[in-house]
């Protein structure tokens, strides 16, 4: 407990706890993904986004702490030192769930109930999570006119197969969360772009126009806002990518390493070009502005 909650105020000083701290704020509840997409379409007309958005936050900070709870001590209790449980708790999340948890429900009373249960959750959270990522995808398909049950159907298809490698090999797993987490750092910057390209006050008189007249929702306000997420995103992405090449001095440019530059630009590229050649051919339709339901 007092690993997992001592304040050292030296630590405040540190760009890197910085630096972190907010990749892990926005990869955990999804920053970039455009999920907020999907849930925007599901709104009620009297819901406050801003409500919503610090909820969203909140939430998932505080899911965060109490599974802490759970995990940390477990840790130090499996571990027969100190040191170990230290290096323990760098082994990552595969290690921490499927490794220290089913050593907990082994040792504990009533542990061949509780293990089954846990996994049972743990499946069950996974897939919550997951509709939404699918009902982004199928939103996509809808506009295409395509029908929701096909839609449904294949994007369930898809990533399936996308997701089959990751589930075989770990190296392809953390390479693919390493790909793509950065890539939501990106996502993210498009949509903040977005918003200050076609100016703020059109931006929410068009987009948000649900938001309240109040004064975190003014303009002036969202501009500057916009403007400091985008630093945000500037500083966090030449983070991630000076350490990428910390851990690969001399072959950064490598697309078949793990957590290399060369990687998350090979496969971005590829994702871009077949958006690019296909963008205007799916199903037919060369405009998709024009096509689109309204």
């Amino acid at each position: 407990m007092h690993y997992f909650f001592r304040v050292r105020p030296e630590d405040l000083f540190d760009y890197k706890v910085w630096l972190e701290a907010l990749s892990q704020s926005a990869w955990s509840t999804g920053a970039g993904w455009g999920l907020v997409l999907t849930y925007a379409t599901y709104v009620r007309q009297k819901e406050s986004i801003i409500v919503n958005s610090l909820l969203t936050g909140l939430g998932n900070n505080i899911a965060s702490i109490i599974i802490g709870l759970a995990v940390i001590p477990t840790v130090f209790a499996m571990s027969p030192n100190t040191s170990e449980a230290m290096q323990a708790l760098q082994s990552g999340n595969q290690g921490l769930t499927f490794i220290y948890m089913p050593q907990l429900f082994a040792r504990m009373l009533g542990g061949n109930i509780f293990t089954p249960l846990f996994f049972l959750a743990l499946f069950i959270a996974a897939i919550s999570s997951l509709i939404s990522m699918l009902e982004l995808a199928v939103k996509n398909l809808l506009d295409y006119r395509m029908n929701r049950k096909n839609a449904v159907i294949l994007t369930g298809i898809i990533a399936a197969a996308a997701g089959f490698p990751s589930a075989y090999s770990l190296r392809f797993f953390n390479n693919q969360d390493w790909v793509w987490g950065i890539g939501l750092l990106i996502s993210g910057f498009f949509f903040i772009f977005f918003a200050l390209r076609i100016g703020i006050n059109k931006f929410k008189n068009e987009y948000i126009e649900l938001i309240k007249n109040h004064f975190y929702a003014r303009p002036v306000f969202l501009k500057y806002l916009a403007i400091f997420m985008l630093l945000e995103f500037i500083f966090m992405f030449m983070w991630w990518l000076i350490q990428s090449i910390s851990w690969y001095p001399q072959n950064w440019w490598n697309p078949f390493n793990e957590f290399s530059i060369g990687t998350c630009i090979a496969q971005w590229a590829i994702i871009i070009i077949v958006g690019v050649l296909f963008r205007h051919k799916l199903f037919g339709i060369k405009n998709l502005e024009e096509n689109a339901p309204v």
